[in-house]
């Protein structure tokens, strides 16, 4: 005697129908682009260092060339640079001088007379130099410690960048006048704190958005 089952449902959907349906209501990622984004997840963390070190090493080459004799390179960099940073003498490092650093007032009035007088200064000033250049390093500690430290709380990066946004607002108001010690500790304080609290929650997300774009691309063969 035949067994009589349930007559099929018009627009039951079984595990095929549901995967399609998943796929049409989803938003369609190209092949190409999904490959791209995979890769930009797993090697975020490279291109920060080479957008960090890059920005603060060019800055560093440009005094470099110009000592050289390479000056149409540095007048290059100086200008591309002076679009991002005020380049004050009196705030910036000096390469190939008799010092490192010039005071504001007289060393400027004779760095007028003769530009070469202290050496060459950087196409960034001090404290721009210290957050990319600590940017750089940071990033460089946390990926040869294989990327296992952990994220600071938020209250670490906001508590450092405030000695940064304390110094630049008392410039601003004329309360006193900041050095290249202040400068540069600033904002080596700032990116240690910002980095600390950035670069681990970053490389978290990027690890969770790659491996659901992978689950994508697996689902898809």
């Amino acid at each position: 005697m035949p067994v009589s089952g349930n007559p099929p449902v018009p627009g039951a959907s079984g595990p095929s129908s549901s995967a399609s349906a998943s796929k049409s209501h989803g938003f369609p990622v190209p092949a190409w682009c999904r490959t791209v984004l995979i890769h930009t997840t797993r090697h975020w963390l490279t291109f920060y260092l080479a957008l960090a070190g890059g920005y603060a090493g060019l800055a560093l080459a440009a005094p470099m060339l110009e000592m050289y004799g390479w000056t149409a390179w540095a007048d290059r960099l100086y200008l591309l640079y002076s679009f991002v940073c005020h380049q004050e003498p009196a705030a910036s490092y000096f390469l190939f001088g008799p010092e490192a650093w010039i005071a504001p007032g007289p060393d400027e009035a004779a760095l007028a007379a003769a530009p070469h007088a202290y050496g060459h200064a950087t196409a960034i000033c001090q404290r721009e130099l210290a957050i990319y250049g600590a940017y750089f390093l940071c990033g460089s500690l946390y990926l040869a410690t294989g990327r296992r430290g952990k994220p600071a709380p938020w209250v670490f990066g906001l508590l450092l960048s405030l000695p940064m946004a304390v110094d630049g607002v008392s410039q601003l108001m004329g309360l006193r006048e900041s050095d290249w010690i202040v400068r540069t500790l600033t904002g080596t304080a700032f990116s240690v704190g910002t980095a600390w609290t950035l670069i681990p929650r970053i490389d978290d997300a990027m690890r969770q958005v790659g491996a659901e774009l992978r689950g994508m691309a697996g689902s898809d063969r």
